[in-house]
């Protein structure tokens, strides 16, 4: 029963947040700003412009010159930027290749993120066949199981790592903790060492899954890519084939957002690169579970980029690991 003259918490508006919030934006027209010029834009008293605009500077959200007495955006603003930067542009990049693995795999394939002991669906596309997995973009699941969720534990911080094979759960109605936490943790160096993980039954009954690391600027851990599907998909036969598509997939997003891709030749951490820096473009054959081969060097000096690393060529220059040639 809906009481009249009751609003939704969510319908409601906090005074105070909304007053800080109109003094932010007038940042959006000059990135520096005097207490005269918010009081005129906003409104708003100076006593209380001056106690929002103390508060909004304690936490970062603004700074104040102290030679001119002039307000501008804090620091974190730019650390805010670069958390959505990051998140927007894995979706947005990783929509069109989700679209193309989904094609060649017949299987759907998703990006997850970590969110404390969870992973979270980022971005999905639905597979082609009439069997699959359902799975909701921004559903949240258990760590410990799956492929993409191993991923995630193998390649995501040591100390969420440390909590899950400790026996820590996420929510507690969660499955049980690990059983065996020392046969888990080889696995998960196993998954680094090649540079993706399996999953047979592990989440849902029946369910096969292949997941690969994705990095970003600085090589730093962004989420997995993965597909997932009716075990009985993935099998002896085709599960080379999907697990090919799935790592030249992640490769080509890794490199598409600065980072380097993960290699079952060189630690899980390195992309073995040979006259062509990138790693050849991504394109599926349209035949579930099989992949067009990559283009080998025919000739010259096989080289390898190493993490954070350039190349020295044979006429002198320099090849940097962002494609630019220096000389």
């Amino acid at each position: 029963m809906t009481v009249k003259g009751t609003k939704k918490q969510t319908d409601r508006h906090v005074e105070a947040v909304l007053a800080a919030c109109d003094i932010i934006g007038v940042f959006l027209n000059s990135p520096n700003q005097t207490l005269k010029q918010i009081i005129e834009k906003t409104g708003l008293t100076r006593n209380r412009v001056m106690r929002l605009a103390g508060t909004l500077e304690g936490r970062g959200f603004l700074h104040r010159d102290p030679r001119t007495g002039s307000y501008g955006l804090g620091t974190m603003f730019m650390s805010l930027g670069r958390v959505y930067e990051r998140q927007s542009s894995l979706s947005s990049l990783g929509q069109p290749l989700l679209q193309e693995l989904a094609r060649a795999t017949g299987e759907s394939a998703s990006i997850y993120v970590l969110d404390s002991l969870e992973r979270v669906v980022l971005a999905r596309e639905e597979g082609k066949q009439d069997v699959r997995l359902a799975i909701a973009v921004g559903q949240r699941t258990p760590i410990p199981v799956g492929a993409s969720g191993k991923v995630l534990l193998a390649f995501g911080p040591k100390e969420v790592r440390d909590h899950v094979l400790n026996g820590r759960r996420s929510r507690k109605e969660d499955a049980a903790p690990i059983a065996d936490p020392s046969k888990l943790a080889d696995e998960l160096d196993r998954i680094r060492t090649q540079g993706y993980a399996c999953s047979f039954g592990e989440r849902v009954a029946d369910a096969g899954a292949v997941a690969a690391p994705l990095f970003g600027l600085e090589n730093r851990f962004l989420g997995a890519l993965g597909i997932a599907g009716p075990i009985h998909r993935f099998t002896p036969e085709t599960l080379p084939g999907k697990i090919e598509l799935v790592m030249r997939a992640a490769a080509q997003l890794t490199w598409q957002l600065g980072g380097f891709p993960a290699s079952p030749s060189a630690g899980g951490r390195i992309w073995d690169f040979s006259e062509d820096l990138r790693p050849q473009p991504f394109q599926g054959s349209g035949e579930s579970g099989s992949a067009k081969p990559a283009k080998a060097a025919e000739s010259g000096k096989r080289n390898r980029i190493r993490y954070g690393k350039g190349r020295r060529n044979d006429d002198g220059t320099r090849t940097e690991r962002n494609g630019l040639v220096r000389g």
